[in-house]
């Protein structure tokens, strides 16, 4: 059913599995360093600000010290977030998007792997349900986990 003959079966079957199992965190509110990095943080989504926290480290202008993080595109994505609207659940809804952008990147890697089709989804399946990908799926400031993997698959 889901092979690479089966064309746009394996994203939506990998999308629904992400509102599956992650779908009810658009709900959370902020956790851990979601205050300190984006909550407090007011110059979050004042777009004249966006070169500070291009040139500097994750927690610029948070309430914490400074961090040897530097992190422009995570930054970036904040702001994305913030000029949307503000409060947790659109950054949430940016997590499920980069965590199914890694499932569906796992996938095609498995795929140029020559993998079959059925093992390729299966082991993104895998990916998806294993505890590794909680933290990065659920909290806001783990996306870097999820930018890296997605990007670099």
């Amino acid at each position: 059913m889901l092979t690479k003959a089966a064309g746009g079966a394996a994203p939506i079957f990998l999308a629904l599995l992400v509102a599956l199992l992650f779908g009810p965190s658009v709900f959370y509110s902020y956790a851990y360093d979601d205050h300190a990095i984006i909550e407090s943080n007011q110059l979050i989504g004042d777009w004249g600000t966006i070169w500070g926290a291009l040139t500097h480290d994750l927690f610029f202008n948070s309430q914490v010290r400074p961090s040897p993080f530097w992190r422009p595109l995570v930054n970036v994505s904040y702001y994305l977030d913030a000029s949307l609207a503000s409060g947790p659940m659109v950054g949430h809804c940016t997590n499920l998007l980069f965590t199914w952008l890694t499932g569906w990147a796992f996938y095609r890697l498995l795929l140029g792997l020559g993998v079959t089709g059925r093992l390729s989804i299966a082991g993104a399946t895998l990916l998806l349900c294993s505890p590794v990908i909680i933290e990065p799926a659920v909290n806001i400031t783990s996306r870097t986990d999820l930018m890296a993997a997605a990007f670099c698959a």
